[in-house]
């Protein structure tokens, strides 16, 4: 059988706080958003390259792309935050692009 895994529709680098401070973005730095795929969610909802992703459903996400999150002991991804997304569930994201809130 086959297993569909939500995705963003993005790629992702780590973050530095010194490229949060150039983009005039908070600290500490949130995980750099490199590239959005045409078509996906991301680019549905207006995400663009160079932004910074901050949270995910509440979840404060780090440089690296990781967050301490209830169900586990240890940080996770974001790939397994974003697995555990129910079909049709709402999805919040706080994103920031050149010191603006989105």
């Amino acid at each position: 059988p086959l297993v569909h895994t939500p995705g963003l529709g993005a790629r992702f680098s780590y973050a530095t706080d010194e490229l949060a401070i150039l983009k005039k973005n908070p600290l500490p730095a949130g995980l750099h958003v490199s590239a959005v795929f045409k078509n996906s969610l991301f680019a549905s909802i207006g995400v663009e390259a160079g932004d910074m992703l901050y949270e995910f459903n509440g979840y404060r996400i780090d440089a690296y792309g990781d967050a301490q999150v209830p169900w586990s002991n240890d940080r996770t991804i974001l790939h397994d935050s974003v697995a555990r997304i129910k079909k049709d569930a709402p999805v919040t994201i706080v994103i920031y692009r050149d010191g603006a809130k989105k």
